[in-house]
């Protein structure tokens, strides 16, 4: 009888785990997203504005990483 998207489902199911206030959510998907976890009270890094970089993987790389993420959030919308 009801129907919510996926979006809403990963920030309830942040909720619903007490995923802590403090920590971040990296997000791989589209700005619906990031407008649920903004309602839930969740910090988030990337989205659509990480969909162009670009990583040059070679010996002896770093890639700089915030240490407060604890969670990865992947939404792909697949259409055929």
């Amino acid at each position: 009888e009801e129907i919510f998207a996926s979006s809403f489902a990963a920030a309830a199911y942040l909720q619903s785990i007490d995923f802590p206030k403090d920590k971040k959510v990296y997000v791989i998907g589209e700005e619906g997203i990031l407008k649920e976890l903004e309602l839930a009270g969740f910090q988030y890094l990337g989205g659509p504005t990480d969909g162009d970089k670009k990583i040059e993987l070679k010996p002896g790389f770093y890639m700089e990483h915030d240490k407060d993420v604890s969670m990865i959030i992947v939404h792909l919308l697949i259409l055929s």
